[in-house]
């Protein structure tokens, strides 16, 4: 009678878990494909899993989020500009379909010719990097070429002259600008920095905690000594409450480990971002001094005082 108990039971388990099985396999992978989108792009549009979720993040930042129609297609407004070249994750899912993701790469619209392009600072984005560099070259052969200008003007007291002095003005209010709105980004930042380093260093010292609960041996002297509670740990039950509290603690723990490393990036790329920025500042300044410099220097071949 035993035995037939038990080999009951075994059939049982081995049908349920069978189904089990069989289910998971069945799960599909949610679908979406998307449309082209720019710098200047409002809205993300495309196609998914009919009525399933999607959202459009990067680094942990939603941009836009939404509901597929019954048809599959969705439409998303954007709740923040995009930036050119940046590429924006596109993530669909619903009950029962396997969670899928895609990347959508926002195109960059032409510029005018000689258009320098100062990108706006997004502090949950990579820096800009290869934009600043070729802001700066592109600065530099402007100067250069003014430089070269300059020479040829050398003693000539004309109206061509007194043209140029003005382009060279003009050019010096534009880098006093540009100076002033990379000190304006770089205050921003600072004050958004200045708002995480708290929440930065006061995760450190509760990471340091939990590390030092999980590290340590949990057998009852231990737990004892550590809590100073070796009075209220007199029963079993009392101990078991004890172990339940530690055991909520790394549960805790383990939650927040979970975006530890976005939140870590996410500050410490804003200071990257200053640290380029400063560097922009001072190579314009130094080329304002130049430009600066050269503009002095014609006045006084015509005979302008400053």
């Amino acid at each position: 009678m035993n035995n037939h108990k038990v080999s009951t039971a075994l059939v049982t388990t081995t049908l349920l878990f069978s189904a089990g099985l069989t289910t998971f396999a069945a799960a599909k992978k949610a679908k979406v494909s998307h449309y082209k989108v720019t710098e200047n792009s409002r809205y993300f549009t495309g196609k998914a899993t009919p009525k399933a979720k999607v959202k459009v993040s990067r680094y942990g930042i939603t941009y836009a989020y939404g509901k597929a129609k019954a048809n599959g297609t969705f439409k998303l407004k954007a709740n923040d500009e995009l930036t050119a070249n940046w590429k924006y994750r596109v993530t669909v899912a619903k009950k029962g379909y396997k969670t899928t993701s895609k990347y959508v790469k926002a195109k960059a619209v032409s510029q005018k010719t000689n258009t320098v392009y100062v990108p706006q600072t997004d502090p949950a984005t990579d820096i800009a990097l290869q934009n600043s560099q070729k802001q700066i070259s592109q600065l530099n052969d402007q100067v250069k070429s003014l430089n070269d200008q300059l020479t040829g003007l050398k003693g000539n007291n004309t109206e061509s002259a007194k043209s140029t002095a003005s382009d060279l003005q003009s050019r010096i209010d534009d880098l006093k600008y540009r100076i002033a709105d990379l000190n304006s980004t770089n205050n921003d930042l600072q004050a958004k920095i200045a708002e995480y380093k708290p929440n930065v260093d006061a995760y450190t010292k509760y990471t340091n905690a939990q590390k030092a609960i999980k590290d340590a041996r949990w057998d009852s002297i231990r737990v004892k000594n550590w809590l100073n509670i070796k009075e209220q740990l007199g029963t079993v039950k009392t101990r078991a409450t004890a172990w339940a509290q530690l055991a909520q603690n790394l549960k805790g723990y383990n939650k927040i480990k979970k975006n530890h490393d976005q939140y870590i990036n996410t500050y410490n790329t804003m200071k990257d971002q200053v640290a380029s920025n400063s560097a922009n500042i001072t190579n314009l300044t130094n080329q304002q001094t130049n430009l600066s410099n050269q503009l002095a220097a014609i006045n006084k071949e015509l005979g302008v005082s400053n």
